[in-house]
């Protein structure tokens, strides 16, 4: 009677082994370059090219007169995206940009720039009693209302906020970005802060990178305005 054959192990292929080695490898390799990246982009403190505002709007400014983001050309500004009757948060948007306004206000290379989410409601003289009720008192913050279609396709194209969409609730009425976005002299897009950030201890965080990427871009990027302007 013969013995029953025994199974023959299977045998490994080395090159398996070789490509398991070569995948851990890589993915150790990709780990390292990605903390490398993260490192020197954390010791860099300028702030990144996200975009660039290619084309101008023209819109009426709270004061009654037109104005043009062209007009903006080498002065650093922050852009925000409100309405008057907003129940969620535009309020403290405002808020916090006049804390902004005054450390960086007084110099003539800095603005601020809020589009109106509304601009049918939004008319020119509720836009002015809007800032004087959270007793702003800054004159040059220009909030810029005019044709609703024109400003939501602008800030969706060029300004890339999210879409902004109408509520089937009149104490609300829109669903709409909140962050605001910092331009330099260039028109170019430099960072997106949000500032109501649900966890405060990010919320903090993107307002300190708001202040930081402000005063680099003045203190390195931006040339003193002519005497005429």
């Amino acid at each position: 009677m013969s013995e029953p054959e025994t199974p023959e192990k299977p045998r490994i292929n080395p090159w398996s082994i070789w490509l398991i080695v070569g995948v851990m490898l890589g993915g150790v390799l990709v780990a390292y370059n990605y903390s490398l990246r993260q490192n020197a982009e954390a010791q860099d403190p300028r702030p990144p090219y996200l975009n660039k505002l290619e084309e101008d709007i023209e819109a009426v400014n709270r004061d009654g007169n037109r104005a043009r983001l062209s007009s903006l050309k080498g002065k650093v500004y922050v852009a925000s995206y409100l309405f008057t009757t907003c129940p969620m948060g535009c309020s403290g948007i405002a808020e916090k940009l006049t804390v902004i306004h005054e450390e960086f206000g007084a110099d003539p290379r800095f603005q601020l720039v809020s589009f109106s989410v509304d601009p049918e409601g939004d008319t020119p003289e509720m836009t002015d009693e809007f800032l004087n009720r959270l007793d702003v008192g800054i004159d040059d913050w220009w909030y810029l209302t005019g044709e609703k279609e024109a400003i939501q396709q602008y800030m969706l194209e060029f300004f890339q906020l999210n879409p902004t969409k109408p509520v089937d609730n009149p104490a609300i009425k829109f669903v709409h970005d909140m962050r605001v976005v910092l331009i330099d002299g260039k028109a170019n897009i430099r960072g997106y802060y949000q500032l109501l950030h649900p966890q405060p201890e990010f919320a903090e965080q993107n307002f300190e990178r708001l202040k930081a990427d402000i005063r680099y871009i003045l203190d390195n990027e931006t040339a003193p305005l002519a005497s005429n302007e």
